[in-house]
């Protein structure tokens, strides 16, 4: 979808704190950096991960000396389900991601807008921008799913 990505283990040495999965940019916006953290889960979405994508946000913001403009907590849940048949985060994880200072993103929500993307029925500056102009809390983009 036009970002860089940065896998954080890769330059991870054995010693060091473990960080969040990925840091994204965009050459569009060079002051702008979002940290990911990517959770799967055989069930539902677990509230309690919030506190480690807090520790990833604040581990960030120490090192960086400001606050990503974005954290993403990337969520793949029931993902032994078919996706069609998947049920919605529920509050609880809506207000977590709200606490932590996140935006939790489901990975359903992500696809459909990436093959709208690839279809040509959706622009990926809107896409990108829906990301970018994020607030904390479920994800719910407002583009056709």
């Amino acid at each position: 979808m036009g970002f860089a990505v940065e896998r954080m283990d890769d330059a991870k040495q054995p010693h060091d704190a473990k960080h969040e999965d990925l840091r994204l940019r965009l050459a569009d916006y060079p002051d702008w950096e979002a940290i990911v953290e990517v959770k799967g889960y055989t069930k539902g979405v677990k509230a309690n991960d919030a506190q480690q994508v807090r520790m990833h946000r604040d581990r960030y913001s120490a090192e960086m000396g400001q606050e990503p403009n974005l954290t993403i907590w990337l969520a793949n849940p029931w993902r032994e389900m078919d996706p069609s048949d998947r049920p919605a985060p529920g509050k609880d994880i809506d207000e977590s991601a709200r606490i932590v200072g996140a935006v939790c993103v489901p990975t359903t929500d992500l696809y459909r807008l990436w093959k709208l993307v690839k279809a040509g029925d959706s622009g990926q500056d809107d896409v990108v921008g829906l990301l970018v102009e994020a607030e904390t809390a479920m994800w719910p983009p407002s583009l056709n799913l």
